[in-house]
């Protein structure tokens, strides 16, 4: 942020957030303060920390292990069936363009399949922070950030990441994996009905 940016842009910069780190007060404190590191540092964890941390869930490492380092050929493959489907999101005038926006998109995907994966490696089912879900899609909502091609890239990951789990784990990993990021695209979903029901 420059110094320049409006008070409310830096506000709500700090308080946007998609992993709810309250969920980890049950966990070790040494796991809990890996995680919550790693989120701070917006990084996924090393293969000796997702390790401890699904040797206590009781979750599988490997397949997650695997996953992770298909991250960026995952978000990179619905980068390529959205913008199949949507060419015109990159061209002049779109939602997507200039290229600035396009892997704003793109990078912001890859953040909620990491949180995704926390999740899926605790066996939590909901791992969102209301209130920083809440300030994130108003963040977009202020700097003009086009949600229904994020939602729409966000669903194709959704897809194609539950797939490639599914070859890889149990079917409960998989359906977890799916769930978190489905729940992620229905948190933005409610926040920008919302946001639309409130300037009604």
């Amino acid at each position: 942020m420059s110094p320049s940016t409006p008070p409310n842009l830096q506000d709500l910069a700090k308080r946007a957030q998609v992993f709810d780190r309250n969920i980890l007060s049950d966990l070790p404190q040494d796991l809990s303060k890996v995680l919550a590191s790693a989120d701070a540092d917006k990084r996924i964890l090393n293969q000796n920390e997702l390790t401890a941390v699904c040797r206590w869930a009781g979750t599988d490492a490997e397949p997650l292990w695997i996953l992770q380092g298909l991250m960026h050929p995952l978000v990179d493959q619905a980068k390529a069936e959205l913008l199949r489907q949507h060419p015109e999101l990159t061209l002049p005038g779109g939602e997507l363009h200039p290229e600035h926006r396009a892997e704003a998109c793109w990078r912001d995907c890859f953040h909620f399949l990491r949180v995704s994966i926390y999740g899926t490696a605790l066996d939590q089912d909901d791992i969102t922070h209301s209130e920083g879900m809440k300030a994130l899609v108003e963040l977009y909502e202020l700097v003009n950030v086009p949600l229904p091609a994020l939602l729409d890239a966000l669903e194709h990951l959704r897809r194609i990441s539950t797939d490639v789990m599914s070859g890889l784990a149990s079917g409960r990993q998989a359906a977890r994996l799916g769930g978190i990021l489905g729940s992620i695209c229905e948190k933005i979903r409610n926040e920008m009905k919302t946001d639309e029901a409130s300037c009604q």
